[in-house]
């Protein structure tokens, strides 16, 4: 069992991982994600900075678009189950706040194999819009939800 979440992200989860992105991108560079995973900061990272960090490289090794490389991911995502694929949504997160719909339908595929609560969370605060409920929760409303109507 592992000290501490943070060390969840070793050379042999990203062995398997890359296995399974390589079945459906065979060009993906092993290598060069891990060399660029495992940097000087690496072990100072807490775990959500790993996970951060870890959304950076992949996009950056995977070298496509925010279209294509999301749905690359979903492609994938029945394979990459438990805390350890929290990188998912936050490679939404960070590349996805200006795709709402592709971004949420993504978000909502990940979550049943992970959580996307931490990323759910920063497009709440970029497109409070998207989520206004009214008092009956049928639509928007002027009012805040805990005011009194009178």
């Amino acid at each position: 069992m592992q000290d501490h979440l943070k060390d969840l992200y070793n050379p042999p989860f990203f062995e398997r991982f890359s296995e399974v992105l390589k079945k459906a991108h065979p060009s993906f560079d092993h290598s060069r994600f891990c060399k660029l995973i495992f940097d000087q900061e690496w072990e100072t990272r807490a775990f959500k900075q790993r996970i951060g960090h870890i959304s950076l490289c992949l996009h950056e090794t995977l070298g496509m678009n925010y279209m294509d490389g999301i749905s690359l991911l979903k492609s994938i995502a029945r394979q990459c189950r438990g805390l350890e694929y929290l990188f998912f949504p936050d490679y939404v997160e960070v590349y996805g706040l200006e795709d709402w719909e592709r971004s949420m339908a993504a978000l909502e595929q990940f979550t049943a194999f992970s959580s996307s609560e931490f990323a759910v969370r920063r497009f709440i605060l970029h497109s409070p819009e998207h989520y206004a409920v009214s008092n009956d929760g049928l639509g928007s409303s002027s009012q805040p939800p805990c005011s009194k109507a009178g």
